[in-house]
């Protein structure tokens, strides 16, 4: 949700001291057991984690629930790797939410990195201090990031939503039809 979350002042500054919801929505096919396991797996780490409590999941949605969760949430999260364009990082921009996605496929051809969203690089050597730091740590610190400063995630938002106008738009794809 786009709410101003309050700073933690623990030492563990990099926790919120309450995690705002997740909610985890998207197709999913009951016949498929991939789809099935995966759900599965995913509730399962979100109980070994502790965040059970702050997690939603909603395997099937309606398009009218879509639209209001995409417009209502602070990001959106899309981590397919080496997708082809994928939709899903449009339909959150035109919604007004910044997006956080792999840094590889379709995302890197819609996402203006640090403008419209956040590409993160599963390519690159993350090092802190000596450290290798894993891709899944970097996301979690711009997640972190996005929900101590969620004016940031706003303004990418209100960015998202302006470039997808600007540049997917039915006018922008019949003027360069007419190009071809």
């Amino acid at each position: 949700k786009k709410k101003k979350k309050k700073k933690n002042n623990n030492n563990n500054a990099d926790i919120p001291p309450t995690p705002p919801p997740l909610i985890i929505a998207g197709g999913y096919d009951p016949n498929n057991r991939e789809n099935e396991e995966y759900l599965t797996e995913l509730k399962q780490l979100a109980t070994s984690l502790h965040i059970s409590q702050h997690t939603s999941f909603r395997p099937s949605i309606s398009d009218e629930e879509r639209a209001t969760l995409l417009q209502s949430a602070l990001c959106v999260v899309y981590t397919p790797y080496r997708e082809h364009f994928g939709i899903v990082p449009l339909e959150a921009m035109y919604a007004g939410s910044a997006v956080v996605a792999l840094k590889s496929g379709g995302p890197m051809e819609t996402i203006v990195d640090g403008e419209t969203g956040i590409l993160v690089d599963l390519e690159e050597d993350h090092t802190e201090i000596g450290e290798v730091v894993s891709s899944d740590v970097i996301l979690a610190k711009v997640l972190v990031r996005l929900v101590q400063k969620p004016e940031e995630a706003i303004e990418m938002g209100r960015k998202g939503h302006e470039h997808v106008k600007k540049h997917f738009g039915l006018r922008h794809f019949r003027e360069k039809w007419t190009d071809i």
